[in-house]
């Protein structure tokens, strides 16, 4: 498809035509990728409601590839809302993966959903956790040994 073709390169008509179809099409997924490489604060806000007014396991699976390619290619704290929003209605469990890594490396990593990791049915999901504990285990045996 054009869109995905289009994902590489940034322009600010490739941008309004994302808006204007995001804001407009009944499948929003399919424009997503407009947005990798044009990208802007702001549209978490965009992304999130998106992902608020969506329904459905298929709506919700394409809309998730989407998120992902946007939030890797834009590293930015401000994934944390539209991320938490589509953990919250999907199961499936490679991507959940995926979607607590991103919230992992920019840092908006909840404690709630921190917690839950442990359970997850996803091997990476959990080993994230694993890892994520361990460090924080390290790092409170490194202050605590520099105090003494």
């Amino acid at each position: 498809m054009a869109c995905d073709a289009l994902m590489y390169f940034s322009d600010e008509r490739i941008r309004q035509l994302a808006m204007d179809k995001l804001k407009s099409t009944k499948k929003p997924s399919i424009y997503l990728d407009l947005l990798v490489n044009n990208y802007k604060i702001g549209d978490d806000a965009l992304l999130t409601d998106l992902v608020e007014k969506t329904d459905g396991y298929d709506a919700i699976h394409h809309l998730v590839f989407g998120l992902v390619d946007i939030y890797n290619a834009n590293p930015s704290p401000l994934c944390k809302a539209p991320l938490e929003a589509i953990y919250h209605k999907m199961n499936c469990g490679l991507h959940r993966g995926t979607i607590l890594k991103i919230m992992y490396e920019n840092n908006v990593l909840s404690d709630k959903i921190f917690q839950e990791m442990q359970y997850d049915s996803d091997d990476d999901a959990r080993a994230l956790y694993r890892k994520i504990k361990k460090a924080k285990l390290d790092n409170t045996k490194t202050v605590l040994s520099s105090q003494t």
